[in-house]
């Protein structure tokens, strides 16, 4: 959900953003709070131009899949990552940190786990509309 509320402030700047906003600070207030009952560190004002673990090679996989499914994008890939990393940096190592304690089942962008294996996909459903009558 994080992500996605990123994805959507960073590609488009001039929709109504605060329900993203709202989104995106509950979240990783959540993860923080989560982070400090589990003793992890983090940052807690960290630079939008500090360093996150997911490649730009990542994020342009993920901006093909959007892309496939027809998602809105305003601005191009290489002008919304920055933006992107910036609001991804305030949840990034605590979100990878918590899945890795918790050894949660991979997904793509989460993290390493403690069991080897990589991300489970899981597919898409075709959008199936019933019909009018």
């Amino acid at each position: 959900m994080l992500d996605a509320a990123a994805l959507q402030l960073a590609f488009n700047p001039t929709v109504p953003q605060t329900q993203m906003r709202v989104t995106l600070r509950a979240g990783f207030n959540c993860l923080r709070d989560l982070a400090h009952e589990e003793g992890i560190a983090y940052d807690p004002d960290p630079l939008p131009e500090d360093p996150i673990e997911l490649t730009y090679e990542e994020f342009l996989e993920g901006v093909v899949r959007m892309r496939e499914r027809g998602v809105t994008m305003a601005r191009d890939p290489e002008q919304a990552w920055p933006h992107f990393r910036g609001w991804r940096v305030n949840y990034e190592a605590v979100a990878y940190a918590l899945a890795y304690r918790i050894d949660a089942v991979p997904a793509p962008w989460s993290g390493p786990r403690r069991r080897g294996g990589g991300p489970v996909e899981v597919p898409t459903p075709v959008d199936r509309k019933p019909a009018e009558g």
